[in-house]
């Protein structure tokens, strides 16, 4: 085989030709339509388990900022006795500007805050009444997309 290229080449070269042939030209084309049709459906399955990752990332930048605000409301004495606490559309949920002061006046609103405005999603939090502390956290993008954390899995 290597010699059947090697005659293909010097014939050019003979005839003061420059370039690659025809036939060169699509093996390389057919070698490369080859490995991009192996390459292609594995990198698509790591496309999905990194928007798992990112998903999950958002579930535990929730559970952080509910912790943070669980523990500012036992701190203010504020009574933590809901189950859980569903916030829809986080960055459009309170239209409070919290840069002039004023402070949040609710768990939710202390969760919100500590995500800040350009946090998207929706979260569903889950709050141990007796011991006034986060269990977990599901984040989602409205499209399909589920992070949780602390993971089960």
């Amino acid at each position: 085989m290597y010699h059947f290229f090697y005659n293909l080449r010097n014939r050019n070269k003979k005839n003061g030709k420059k370039g690659f042939t025809l036939i060169e030209l699509i093996i390389v084309i057919a070698i490369l339509a080859i490995l991009a049709a192996i390459l292609v459906p594995s990198m698509l399955g790591y496309q999905e388990e990194a928007r798992q990752a990112v998903a999950n990332a958002n579930a535990r930048t929730v559970y952080s900022a509910a912790t943070s605000a669980a523990a500012f409301a036992l701190a203010k004495g504020w009574d933590l006795n809901q189950a859980s606490v569903k916030i829809t559309d986080v960055a459009g949920t309170y239209e409070k500007d919290f840069s002039n002061g004023e402070t949040p006046a609710t768990f939710a609103e202390q969760i919100v805050y500590l995500l800040g405005r350009t946090f998207t999603g929706d979260v569903n939090i889950s709050v141990d009444t007796t011991a006034k502390s986060v269990e977990s956290t599901t984040w989602t993008d409205g499209k399909g997309l589920d992070g949780k954390y602390p993971s089960l899995s």
